[in-house]
């Protein structure tokens, strides 16, 4: 017994031999059109969207809910959830290029730690001139970009200038060179 999804305008699941899916739930799940999205501050709602980001209103309601944290007293918080992402790093930190989760940990920290004893991504959000980004993958490399342009509730407007990076191990002499311009941002989760 397969099934087929009718489509517009009724978007139901009939009886079909030749049908795409093998059970009634593969297809209810595929053929029904509505998704959810959040919709984030200052109410963190679930509303119907057909492009949402949630497939169910289980899932929306799991994810879209108030930030935990007091971050610089934020009103609406900064969510709870932030990427940040890398470009232009080179030699042994090539492979830290693109976008990683951060979760907050306390207070105005978000952090990321990969298997290994010190690989980590921590943002220290303040306006201090030693917060910023701090990259320590376990190959021995510490790379740190300071705050530039300072937005207290909105890291995702703020700018991070390069500030250094340090070969603890000496292993390769070139790395640090050659990710000198490396840029450094915050983004939206």
């Amino acid at each position: 017994m397969r099934w087929r999804c009718t489509g517009a305008p009724d978007y139901s699941c009939v009886l079909d031999p030749e049908g795409e899916f093998e059970t009634l739930a593969a297809c209810v799940a595929a053929c029904y059109p509505y998704r959810y999205h959040c919709t984030g501050a200052p109410d963190y709602e679930c509303v119907l969207d057909p492009d949402g980001e949630f497939a169910t209103l289980e899932q929306c309601e799991l994810l879209c809910v108030l930030p935990e944290n007091t971050c610089n007293s934020c009103d609406p918080p900064i969510q709870d959830k932030l990427y940040v992402k890398f470009s232009g790093l080179g030699g042994e930190l090539f492979d830290w290029n693109g976008k990683w989760l951060l979760n907050w940990h306390s207070e105005c920290v978000w952090e990321y730690y990969a298997p290994g004893p010190i690989t980590a991504i921590q943002l220290k959000h303040t306006s201090s001139h030693r917060d910023g980004i701090l990259l320590r993958p376990s190959t021995g490399y510490q790379f740190r970009w300071k705050p530039g342009v300072y937005n207290a509730c909105h890291p995702e407007l703020s700018t991070f200038v390069f500030s250094y990076c340090v070969d603890y191990n000496g292993l390769d002499g070139i790395t640090c060179g050659l990710s000198e311009g490396a840029t450094a941002e915050v983004l939206l989760y």
